[in-house]
């Protein structure tokens, strides 16, 4: 590791988080000098700078601007995990090529991996602040259906991008992206939006001690994003926070950040790891303690013929059973299938009970 010396930053980019960090940068022991430059034509070379603050809207320009950092000399902090998850294997190669450092700050994702790897985590749920989210949460507290949920959000005039789960997909990408050095392409990792619940299957959900939540599973086996079982005793995310759960040897691990000016505190805390000297590498291969197989909990109109599930229960129409499964499975029509993601504890009574 190395530290520059005199430390200049320079800052891609316009809008409100670009104009907030500089004076923010500015202010950092050992920065000389802040230069904001408001956009960047391809081929453009960059002013001089140690670090380069990489905050440009669009995917094309970002991914130029920081290939021409890289090939100046600078280390780049990005804020679009959007450029990790498209770019992020040859950025990543071309960073170690020039000794550079590359942090992806979106939502904090610049200091996660570091944690993850110091707790030898070997599984990761990641539970952002989302739209997906608060639809979730409606279902969850109002009994709303996933439709009418959506549109309360709309008349208040909520921040609907994330809907679907892209975003939060893309940000996992990200995130195993700097954890292990694992690209994989988001398009062929499974990811469902809220739409595929209702509220009549929360009762069976209640039973079995469980809730839902929306976020993403990160761990050996790739990335699922949609909508998750989450076993009662961890508390469910806030919808102005970004969470963490982690499976390490030490215990379940949650990271809560956040969500209002998360980005600006990532981006900070990524060039002080920087100027700290600090350059975060990938961490390899999953250690040999990995997570065993992740439960899951099907909901069918009837038991699933040749399973023995861990505990389940029948309500209004559905049936549930968690499952630990070490093999691919097929599943009936109509089956609704949620990743049980951390440690799942049976409820005392795990007799089959019809209600309704």
């Amino acid at each position: 590791m190395h530290r520059h010396t005199p430390k200049r930053i320079l800052v891609l980019g316009s809008g409100p988080l670009a104009q907030t960090l500089v004076p923010q940068l500015a202010a950092l022991p050992g920065v000389t000098s802040v230069r904001q430059q408001s956009q960047f034509m391809v081929g453009q070379t960059l002013p001089t700078a140690d670090l380069c603050v990489e905050l440009l809207e669009g995917l094309t320009v970002a991914y130029e601007a920081t290939l021409q950092a890289f090939a100046q000399g600078m280390s780049v902090v990005t804020g679009s995990p959007i450029l990790a998850a498209t770019h992020g294997p040859l950025l990543q190669r071309a960073a170690r090529g020039q000794g550079a450092y590359w942090a992806v700050a979106a939502h904090g994702l610049a200091n996660l991996p570091a944690t993850l790897h110091a707790m030898q985590a070997s599984r990761a749920v990641w539970l952002p602040a989302s739209a997906a989210q608060q639809v979730v949460a409606r279902m969850v507290a109002r009994q709303e259906t996933p439709e009418m949920a959506t549109r309360q959000l709309q008349l208040r005039g909520a921040d609907l991008t994330d809907l679907h789960g892209k975003q939060t997909q893309l940000q996992a990408h990200a995130l195993l992206g700097a954890w292990q050095g694992v690209w994989a392409e988001p398009a062929r990792q499974p990811r469902l939006g809220p739409d595929g619940l209702h509220p009549s299957m929360l009762p069976v959900l209640n039973a079995l001690g469980l809730r839902v939540a929306y976020g993403a599973v990160v761990g050996a086996t790739g990335i699922q994003t949609g909508p998750l079982a989450l076993p009662s005793q961890v508390a469910l995310p806030g919808t102005e926070e970004h969470t963490l759960l982690a499976t390490t040897p030490h215990g379940e691990l949650r990271v809560a950040l956040p969500a209002g000016g998360a980005r600006a505190v990532a981006v900070l805390a990524a060039a002080q790891a920087y100027l700290a000297g600090q350059r975060h590498e990938a961490m390899g291969p999953l250690p040999a303690q990995a997570a065993g197989p992740m439960a899951q909990l099907v909901l069918a109109s009837q038991p699933v013929a040749g399973l023995t599930p861990l505990a389940q229960h029948a309500a209004h129409g559905w049936w549930g059973g968690v499952v630990s499964l070490t093999g691919p499975q097929e599943w009936p029509v109509g089956a609704v299938v949620l990743p049980v993601p951390a440690a799942y504890r049976p409820p005392a009574s795990q007799v089959l009970r019809l209600v309704g």
